[in-house]
């Protein structure tokens, strides 16, 4: 109701603008939903940080909940024996994601929520940043923050075609390797060609 009130409401893509309008029957004030996304938020330095990790791997950075899509990842991951997924972040998920790598003899490390020189040295030193998400009960990402910091340094991305990843995406000039969000196979066979 306080948000109906509002003069302006900014979500971070189309595809997220459409979803609200629709689920919560806001079509008379849809002109007061814009999209706003937020890649002018990075700020990437060119500090001296030490090497994140002393062999390749692949990087999953975010909230270790459902709509992530780590699980998938792991299970794309099972099929390539040897691939290391450095997963960055905390959440609910952590444990069973743990043992659900460990299940599946995935060489994966847990390194907890990470921020600052850490992030930044993770996500420079990857040989490709994965974003799988998905969506769950109609919830997906937005537009998250990793696409646009992957992109600023460089780095291949691989992501899941859910919310506003390919939108973000093409608005800051990335482009980014898209699967069908929850296609274990299909991520299989781009970390595969990594």
């Amino acid at each position: 109701k306080r948000l109906a009130r509002a003069s302006v409401i900014h979500v971070p893509s189309t595809r997220k603008r459409d979803a609200i309008i629709e689920a919560l029957g806001w079509h008379h004030i849809a002109h007061k939903v814009r999209v706003e996304q937020m890649s002018h938020a990075i700020a990437m330095g060119e500090e001296r940080c030490p090497r994140a990790l002393e062999r390749e791997y692949i990087l999953f950075l975010g909230r270790l909940i459902d709509q992530k899509g780590v699980n998938v990842l792991l299970e794309a991951a099972s099929e390539h024996p040897g691939l290391c997924v450095v997963i960055a972040g905390d959440g609910p998920l952590r444990a069973s994601l743990e043992r659900r790598a460990e299940q599946l003899r995935v060489d994966a490390r847990f390194v907890g929520w990470v921020q600052g020189a850490t992030k930044r040295a993770l996500i420079r030193d990857a040989d490709a940043v994965v974003v799988p998400s998905r969506a769950i009960r109609g919830l997906s990402e937005g537009a998250p923050l990793v696409v646009a910091e992957a992109h600023a340094m460089g780095r291949p991305i691989v992501a899941s075609d859910v919310g506003g990843i390919a939108e973000l995406a093409a608005a800051i000039g990335a482009q980014p390797q898209l699967v069908p969000p929850d296609d274990r196979a299909a991520l299989a066979r781009v970390l595969g060609r990594l």
